[in-house]
């Protein structure tokens, strides 16, 4: 029997990222899709949620700690990578939400709401989308409702390459430092156009989680000190401050707020004295649907918009429709694939702690 990696608290992570980007757009989106009276800002709620930008780089994060620890495992138990496998996975996974999304922002909405539809994609920028290189025209232009796919172009650049890197890769630490490195060197020679592009391509951030991977399956000395209480409740201090503020899209602040994030996921994830337990069955939902509350959510609070919904019913339509939405996809249209993807997994990934390798130190 194949052993499943379990990591506490993850779903939880997820949930709440997933919803700070689906708060932060409802207050905002309205404004930006050219509805005036769409911009409607609920500090308190501020406080509590991250800012849009600051929640993808948590995704970011987490997907790079979680994906790398499960190449690791399967390097160390099977002596190999299975590269085809992986790309596989990732394709049954994330491909029939995201093309059919895609299909909704370049299709079915521009017809049926075509008077109001925000935003004239060129066939050059519907052409990247589809390729899956939406964070190159979303980094020059609004592309309205398909812009939550722009994080996910820049996952599936980085993981065509990533798991060929750890697996030849003599050093994962080297890799990543690599990967870093070329990228701020590359941001330091563009040009204006490019360093807006490569300041979407997000890819240190997915090293920086991959490095934490790195951290637990090494099970490294470091982990005692991240560990201690003293640095969990600066993290957690570190988070906070971020939810009240707005973020920034400056490389700097995307290294440093990566590197809060990998270490707070380390901690909630590993550390069997986490100051924060974020286990609970509501957390494992939210987690679950947590691709489809970001992938569903922009088309959901367009066509509330346009349905004149203002206010308070903009925001709580807004979340219970696409947390509605988000639940019949995963269980109606994800869910299928997910079965299929399984048959391809060397050390699959659990949303239970049932059946777990040891990841404490």
């Amino acid at each position: 029997m194949r052993a499943s990696v379990y990591f506490p608290g993850l779903n939880a992570i997820r949930a709440y990222a997933a919803l700070s980007v689906v708060i932060h757009h409802l207050g905002r989106v309205g404004h930006d899709w050219h509805f005036t009276a769409g911009r409607q800002n609920y500090y308190l709620l501020d406080f509590f949620f991250l800012y849009g930008w600051d929640s993808v780089t948590c995704f970011f994060v987490l997907s790079g700690f979680l994906i790398t620890y499960l190449l690791l495992v399967e390097r160390q138990q099977t002596n190999d990578i299975a590269v085809k496998a992986f790309y596989i996975r990732r394709i049954l996974r994330i491909w029939p939400l995201y093309y059919l999304i895609t299909f909704l922002g370049l299709i079915v909405l521009p017809v049926l709401t075509a008077h109001t539809y925000p935003v004239n994609l060129i066939p050059q920028d519907a052409a990247l989308i589809i390729f899956l290189l939406p964070n190159i025209p979303f980094a020059l232009k609004s592309i309205g409702v398909l812009a939550p796919v722009w994080s996910i172009g820049v996952e599936e650049q980085f993981y065509l390459a990533w798991p060929l890197l750890v697996k030849y890769g003599r050093s994962l630490v080297g890799v990543v430092v690599a990967v870093i490195a070329i990228k701020w060197l590359v941001l330091a020679l563009a040009d204006e156009t490019l360093y807006k592009i490569l300041v979407y391509a997000r890819f240190e951030c997915m090293a920086v989680g991959a490095f934490a991977a790195w951290l637990l399956f090494k099970k490294h000395w470091v982990l005692r000190v991240i560990y201690h209480p003293a640095l969990q409740i600066a993290l957690i201090v570190a988070i906070i401050c971020a939810a009240i503020s707005d973020g920034y899209a400056m490389p700097a602040y995307d290294f440093g707020i990566a590197v809060i994030f990998a270490l707070f996921i380390l901690n909630i994830a590993s550390n069997p004295r986490s100051i924060l337990k974020l286990e609970s069955p509501l957390a494992n939902w939210l987690g679950k649907i947590s691709y489809g509350i970001y992938m569903y959510h922009a088309p959901v609070i367009y066509l509330l918009l346009i349905a004149n919904l203002r206010d308070v019913p903009l925001y709580f339509f807004g979340i219970a429709i696409t947390l509605l939405v988000a639940h019949l996809s995963y269980n109606y249209l994800e869910k299928p694939f997910l079965h299929l993807k399984e048959k391809f997994s060397q050390i699959p990934s659990t949303s239970t702690a049932s059946s777990t390798v040891s990841t404490t130190p």
